[in-house]
C-alpha cells in the first residue's frame, strides 16, 4: 500500500476521512472514492430514515394496551441493526396515569426500557408532555426480512384500563398553541455492540 500524506492532497480538506479506511486517491480528478472502501469497514451508518407524523390530535384509548403511533420502514439489508431516537409530543390533559410506555419493531417484543413518558399537565393550556424514545435492535432480533412496522404504544402492567393523557401530536390545543408532531430517526448500522 502506498503511504499518502493527506495534508497535501488538493480537493479535500485535511483530516476529513479516517486514515485507517483511506487506501488510495484518484489524483487524475482530485477525488477520493469513499464508497469504494466503505464496504470493507464495520460500524458505518448505512442508511438514515426519518419519520415525521402528519396525523394530529391522536387520542389514547382508555384500555390496558394500545398502539398510539405506527409507521412502516424498509431496511436496506437484513444484516443491518437499527438505532432509534426520537419523541412523540403530548398535550391537552389535566390528569393521566403512569402506564408502561413501549416501542416495538414488528413482533420482536415490547421494549419498555427504551422509552420514557412524561404526561402533559394543566389541560389544553398547560405544559406539554413527551414520549421519549432511544433504543437499538440487532440484526438478528429483526429476523430475515427488510420490511418492518415500528410501533409506539402503552401497556399497563396490572391490566387496568388507563389513558396516557391528552393527545399525541397536539394541534392548536389552545388559542396560543400551534402544533407539534412525532419525530423519529432510524439509523441503520452494520455493526452494533451492546453492553450493560
Amino acid at each position: 500500500m502506498t503511504q499518502v500524506n493527506h495534508d497535501s492532497i488538493t480537493g479535500i480538506g485535511a483530516g476529513n476521512y479516517d486514515p485507517k479506511v483511506f487506501t488510495a486517491a484518484n489524483f487524475a480528478d482530485n477525488a477520493v472514492n469513499i464508497s469504494k472502501f466503505a464496504s470493507n469497514t464495520k460500524g458505518c451508518i448505512r442508511k438514515i430514515t426519518h419519520f415525521n407524523d402528519d396525523t394530529v390530535n391522536v387520542s389514547d384509548s382508555n384500555n390496558s394496551s394500545n398502539v398510539i403511533i405506527t409507521f412502516n420502514f424498509t431496511r436496506s439489508s437484513t444484516d443491518n441493526a437499527i438505532i432509534a431516537i426520537g419523541y412523540v409530543p403530548f398535550g391537552g390533559s389535566s390528569s393521566s396515569s403512569l402506564v408502561g410506555s413501549y416501542v416495538e419493531i414488528d413482533t420482536t417484543g415490547k421494549k419498555f426500557d427504551m422509552t420514557n413518558f412524561r404526561s402533559p399537565t394543566n389541560g389544553t393550556d398547560g405544559q406539554m408532555g413527551i414520549f421519549q424514545i432511544q433504543g437499538a435492535w440487532t440484526a438478528g432480533t429483526l429476523g430475515g426480512g427488510t420490511s418492518h412496522a415500528f410501533k409506539i404504544g402503552k401497556h399497563t402492567r396490572n391490566g387496568a384500563n388507563e389513558q396516557m393523557g391528552g393527545n399525541a401530536n397536539p394541534f392548536q390545543q389552545s388559542s396560543r398553541h400551534r402544533s407539534n408532531t412525532t419525530q423519529i430517526t432510524l439509523f441503520e448500522t452494520d455493526q452494533l455492540n451492546f453492553f450493560t
